[in-house]
């Protein structure tokens, strides 16, 4: 899912989320990198330094700007890894598993 893995680190997620700032040539300085290191630490519920599917949807759900309708959609996109129109038992575990310990 993240290029290889299941789970995404935290430098992973900033280094994608720098890249993809300049990609959309927007201007950004070192300390709204600090702030995505910030960003990660609050989608990172279960505090182990990764976020899984579970974890990146919920963060997605709170950080999506739009209409309820548009983020419930970018969610279930998130939740479907197979991209079927559906969310299967195992995907459906894959989201709790960051929750377990919260």
């Amino acid at each position: 899912m993240w290029f290889g893995s299941r789970e995404l680190t935290k430098d992973r997620f900033v280094d994608i989320a720098v890249m993809l700032l300049g990609q959309q040539n927007i201007p950004h300085n070192p300390r709204e990198r600090e702030d995505l290191y910030q960003i990660f630490d609050s989608m990172d519920f279960d505090r182990n330094g990764t976020l899984s599917t579970g974890e990146w949807a919920a963060g997605l759900s709170v950080f999506f700007k739009g209409s309820m309708e548009e983020a419930v959609r970018a969610v279930f996109r998130c939740l479907d890894a197979n991209e079927n129109g559906a969310i299967s038992k195992s995907e459906l575990q894959d989201v709790s598993t960051g929750f377990a310990d919260f």
